[in-house]
């Protein structure tokens, strides 16, 4: 297993993996933020892709905090369920 950077057109797997554990709901949501990470700006929140031989098998975001810029938040850190 890898954890690497997501790519652009992995967005939509690693969404399927957050409406898997939470809702459908989430996934359409999830999908902007997950972009966002393509965005070029210096705060674009960055996300990372656990890879199993080629195939999505979990996901985590981080970005710098807007109160403290020596701080980080995780977001979406989720695994497929099986």
């Amino acid at each position: 297993m890898k954890i690497r950077p997501i790519r652009k057109i992995e967005v939509s797997t690693a969404s399927r993996i957050i409406g898997r554990n939470y809702s459908k709901l989430y996934q359409k949501l999830s999908v902007q933020e997950l972009q966002a990470a393509f965005s070029g700006g210096t705060a674009s929140p960055k996300y990372f892709v656990a890879d199993n031989d080629g195939k999505i098998i979990g996901l985590v975001g981080h970005g710098q905090s807007w109160m403290d810029y020596n701080i980080y938040n995780l977001f979406w850190v989720n695994v497929l369920p099986e």
